[in-house]
């Protein structure tokens, strides 16, 4: 199978490594399987990229038309101004200049681009919903979250009136909830589940130790890992709650990923941070991921939302057992007593009995990793294309 007609996918991303994040590993899935001639690319930039003109840029070998709306020019610190704002107002100032390629069929996953995207004509547009919960009432600028109703309420009428196609990483009882949020403006239209998938050439079963003696971690220690983004909305604070009320000296927590909220934490959990119970590996590789995956016993998930998590189904495919919130795709990917549990309630006293469950399920492994191959990237080609015909 092979695209006759080129795709624009736009992101508020760089689609090589900032920010990490469901979007930036699906965006990178699809230029996996989609030939790079058949694509074109519109995002933010962190290198020397001339903003606001189009250019060329190199993604694992391949070479992409690339059409930078801005500069990132450090990307550790919360800037000022949203950067999901700055980017629609860039999106704006250059659409004229995006449509010289004359790119026909877009794809996104960033919903504010939906606002500039909708002046325009095109021939199909495709939306993904990273997650369904209501991103700018969960934003970290107060300012915002007072927007959320009015964002949401306009973001459901572009759906209905200027978006042919709409998928989302979620499971069926999330998309029946943004459905009911919409009030009737979604009704009419058919969303579909898609979820987020995985590299199977990366995240499989590794020896446990061996990745221990690779990453330098203890072999006499229970290690449980917590992968992603460093914000509240990952419910970092109930897991380190698990660590400062279980105080097990045997026990290492790791936070795989970096964010906004690392200094936060560094100061919440500044002696297990000193003793060595709690670790911060900073942004990895997917490599390196990978290894600290399979390096642990059990992989913690405490987010108050989640879309369908990449990184769950990542964990799965390294055939770990999961503890984790009761968030959208959790009930599709552990079965509970069997290769993990979900916490029903953000109770720390039930998340240290679940945790020491899971710790002693027997086929926690090849239940998860079977779990995980519907959702391999082997499949994202032909899945996209059932969904999506008219880019054939």
């Amino acid at each position: 199978m092979k695209l006759n007609k080129r795709v624009l996918i736009i992101e508020n991303n760089n689609f090589i490594d900032f920010p990490t994040g469901g979007t930036l590993s699906f965006d990178k899935h699809l230029l996996k399987v989609i030939p790079a001639d058949k694509v074109a690319l519109v995002g933010i930039t962190t290198g020397d990229n001339k903003i606001g003109q189009w250019t060329k840029i190199e993604i694992d070998g391949k070479e992409y038309d690339f059409f930078p709306l801005k500069k990132v020019a450090d990307v550790h610190k919360k800037p000022l101004i949203p950067a999901r704002l700055t980017s629609l107002i860039s999106l704006f100032m250059y659409m004229h200049k995006i449509r010289e390629k004359e790119n026909s069929f877009i794809f996104t996953q960033t919903p504010q681009f939906l606002f500039a995207l909708r002046f325009y004509k095109w021939v199909s547009v495709c939306f993904c919903f990273a997650g369904v919960s209501n991103s700018v009432s969960l934003s970290r600028y107060s300012f915002l979250q007072l927007l959320g109703s009015l964002y949401e309420r306009f973001l459901f009428n572009t759906l209905k009136n200027n978006v042919d196609v709409i998928l989302a990483a979620a499971d069926t009882k999330a998309i029946e909830e943004l459905k009911a949020r919409s009030k009737g403006l979604l009704n009419h239209k058919n969303i579909l589940p898609f979820p987020t998938r995985f590299d199977n050439t990366i995240f499989k079963p590794l020896n446990k130790n061996e990745c221990r003696d690779s990453l330098k971690l203890p072999h006499n220690k229970t290690i449980f890992v917590a992968i992603g983004r460093l914000c509240w909305v990952k419910g970092w604070d109930l897991l380190i709650d698990l660590m400062k009320v279980n105080n097990d000296k045997d026990t290492i927590l790791i936070f795989v990923g970096d964010g906004e909220d690392r200094e936060q934490i560094e100061n919440i959990a500044h002696d297990e941070l000193e003793s060595g119970s709690i670790r911060i590996t900073g942004f990895l590789a997917q490599d390196e991921v990978a290894q600290y995956i399979n390096a642990s016993d059990l992989v913690l998930v405490g987010s108050y939302h989640e879309g369908w998590s990449t990184s769950m189904v990542e964990s799965l495919a390294c055939g770990k057992a999961i503890v984790s919130s009761e968030v959208s795709g959790a009930t599709e990917l552990i079965k509970d007593g069997e290769n993990g549990f979900i916490l029903l309630n953000r109770d720390t006293e039930k998340l240290i009995t679940l945790v020491k469950n899971a710790l002693k399920l027997k086929d926690a492994s090849d239940i998860s990793v079977t779990i995980s191959k519907k959702y391999s990237l082997a499949n994202l080609y032909s899945d996209l294309l059932i969904v999506w015909p008219d880019i054939e």
